[in-house]
């Protein structure tokens, strides 16, 4: 699975059927609406270039074997990744 760069994403025209084509478990193009809608409004003051279509488009929901039913966002943009870090650093 391959993690590009946003800048990689908006030139190269890849679908997001194509960024998830090698993942090996189970997951869902849609994402949670409060997750997304909590991060992208953090995105909206902290990295604005990452909107909420970049975020929607670059992240897919994630349930590998071992968590069961509990899913998690899987990254394909190194942007979003590192923002999402942060984000997760400022939740105590």
């Amino acid at each position: 699975m391959k993690v590009y760069t946003l800048k990689e994403l908006n030139e190269s025209g890849i679908s997001k059927r194509e960024l998830t084509k090698d993942i090996k478990f189970t997951f869902d193009y849609a994402v949670p609406q409060s997750w997304l809608d909590g991060f992208s409004d953090w995105c909206k003051l902290n990295h604005p270039e990452l909107d909420y279509h970049t975020i929607l488009f670059s992240v897919v929901w994630g349930y590998p074997e071992k968590l069961r039913f509990c899913g998690l966002p899987i990254f394909f943009c190194k942007e979003v990744l590192n923002a999402h870090r942060e984000y997760q650093g400022r939740i105590k």
